[in-house]
C-alpha cells in the first residue's frame, strides 16, 4: 500500500496507470491499516523504531571514531539509517576493491562511496548502514571492518 502525491492534471494519468497495474488493492488490509492508523499504533510504532535506530547509531558513531580513526572520519550527516565514512586521501583506498574484499573475505555488506559522484570529484569512502542490527552485531561487525581494512591495506600483491 502507498499513495502518491502529483499535480491535479495527472490525476487521470495515474488512475489510469493504476487500474493497469494494480487492479486489486485489498480492502481487508485497507480497513487493517486504517485501524492501526486510527488507534495511534502507527505513531507508536515509528516511535519506537526512531529510538532504536537512534542507539544503533550512537553505537556505529562510537565505535567507527574508536575502532577506525586511523583509516579516515564520518562526512555529517543526521539524517537517515545509514552512515558515510571517508577514508583519508593519502591512503589512496581503491572503495570498490575494497568493498569487494570485506565482502569475499569478512562477509561485511557495504557499498562504495566512489561511485555515487557524478560531477564531482570522487571520493573514497564506504557507505554503512546500521538499521536492520542489534548494537552488538554492530560492535563486532566494526571490529572485522577495523581487521579488513588494515589487512586489505597491508595485504602483499
Amino acid at each position: 500500500m502507498g499513495y502518491i502525491v502529483v499535480p491535479e492534471q495527472l490525476i487521470p494519468i495515474i488512475e489510469g496507470i493504476k487500474m493497469l497495474t494494480l487492479r486489486h488493492s485489498s480492502e481487508v488490509h485497507s480497513v487493517i491499516l486504517t485501524e492501526f492508523i486510527e488507534g495511534g499504533f502507527y505513531e507508536a510504532h515509528i516511535r519506537r523504531l526512531k529510538r532504536m535506530y537512534q542507539k544503533r547509531r550512537e553505537t556505529s558513531v562510537q565505535c567507527i571514531q574508536s575502532l577506525l580513526n586511523q583509516f579516515g572520519a564520518l562526512e555529517a550527516n543526521t539524517g537517515g539509517t545509514h552512515l558515510t565514512f571517508i577514508f583519508k586521501p593519502e591512503l589512496k583506498i581503491n572503495d570498490v576493491e575494497l568493498n569487494l574484499y570485506l565482502r569475499q573475505n569478512y562477509h561485511i555488506e557495504s557499498r562504495p562511496l566512489s561511485p555515487c559522484y557524478v560531477k564531482e570529484k570522487p571520493q573514497s569512502g564506504l557507505i554503512l548502514g546500521y538499521a536492520h542490527f542489534s548494537e552488538q552485531i554492530l560492535t563486532d561487525s566494526y571490529r572485522r571492518l577495523r581487521d579488513g581494512i588494515t589487512n586489505f591495506l597491508n595485504r602483499a600483491y
